[in-house]
């Protein structure tokens, strides 16, 4: 079972890639712009953004069963083949889809966030962001907790759904 959720890692690593190239499309303009506009994130926030996603997709794709290892021990017997390792596999695997999401939510928030506190007043941050942002902060929060979770405790959920469906 150890080597799908490799396998899963190795597939997130692929989407971080993929994000990156995305962000890499906030990293370049600095390169040709001659005008400084006080609400253009800066440019350390630009790289994080593009360098960030790219360090984790080589990290995840260089190591994958050092990270399956910490997800799963080697004293848990989950190398047989039956039910409840495979549920514990896809319920992993579904935690690493949605983290992400999470985590390219994340790094949208905080580019936002950069954004609105270079303003004269950062302690009118709060007064600035409006009713949706808060809850799409918040919701971005959850998704990260959840797929965190998912991921790290896939065994005790994959438990707890057996003795349900048992």
């Amino acid at each position: 079972m150890k080597h799908y959720l490799a396998l899963a890692v190795r597939i997130f690593s692929i989407f971080l890639f993929l994000y990156s190239i995305k962000m890499l499309s906030g990293f370049l303009p600095f390169f040709h712009s001659d005008n400084f506009n006080v609400m253009q994130p800066n440019i350390f926030l630009a790289l994080l953004g593009f360098a960030l996603p790219l360090f984790l997709a080589v990290v995840f794709w260089m190591f994958p069963k050092l990270i399956t290892k910490k997800i799963y021990n080697d004293d848990d017997g989950f190398d047989e083949l039956n039910s409840m390792p495979l549920l514990a596999t896809i319920i992993a695997g579904s935690g690493i889809f949605y983290l992400y999401y999470a985590f390219s939510d994340s790094l949208y928030w905080f580019s936002v966030l950069a954004v609105m506190s270079n303003q004269e007043d950062p302690s009118a941050l709060l007064n600035l962001m409006s009713a949706d942002y808060k809850v799409s902060i918040f919701v971005t929060v959850l998704e990260l907790v959840l797929a965190l979770i998912l991921i790290f405790k896939c065994k005790t959920i994959a438990k707890f759904i057996s003795k349900l469906s048992s």
